[in-house]
């Protein structure tokens, strides 16, 4: 059975997506902390960091830097930047497929350091498919090279 990542990757579900490339793809989470909150996800399917290959796994640090980069400079609110991979149902992995979270922070925000909690779900509608697409549109436009 795919994860929901593979069906993202494979185009079998819809995604805001920030960057493709022959090794990862990132896009947005739809349940953020923070507006720009990306996740970073190998195109090689491996359940825990230590199963993927050490290519993806540059790649998708690599990926997750450029994008740090591009959340402080795209216009979107971004204090500072929390880099988050759980590994193992342990670690509050949700879905068993490797990924790295990307997730702008603010001053004052509700995520208190090492106290993630759970985000809050807000009715799904394509107005918020809509506002999704138009910030990965910003980070894309600010990723540099």
């Amino acid at each position: 059975m795919k994860t929901t990542f593979q069906r993202i990757i494979e185009g079998e579900l819809p995604a805001s997506f920030v960057l493709k490339n022959e090794k990862v793809c990132a896009f947005l989470d739809i349940h953020p902390y923070n507006a720009g909150h990306t996740l970073v996800v190998p195109r090689h399917f491996a359940a825990s960091l230590e199963e993927l290959p050490q290519e993806f796994a540059s790649a998708m640090f690599a990926a997750g830097r450029r994008i740090v980069i591009a959340l402080k400079n795209c216009g979107i609110p971004c204090d500072g930047v929390n880099l988050k991979l759980n590994d193992g149902v342990a670690a509050g992995q949700d879905v068993m497929h490797c990924h790295l979270h990307v997730i702008p922070r603010l001053h004052g925000d509700s995520l208190a350091a090492g106290g993630w909690g759970q985000v809050a779900s807000e009715p799904w509608d394509e107005s918020r498919r809509m506002h999704l697409d138009g910030i990965a549109e910003r980070i894309r436009e600010a990723l540099p090279e």
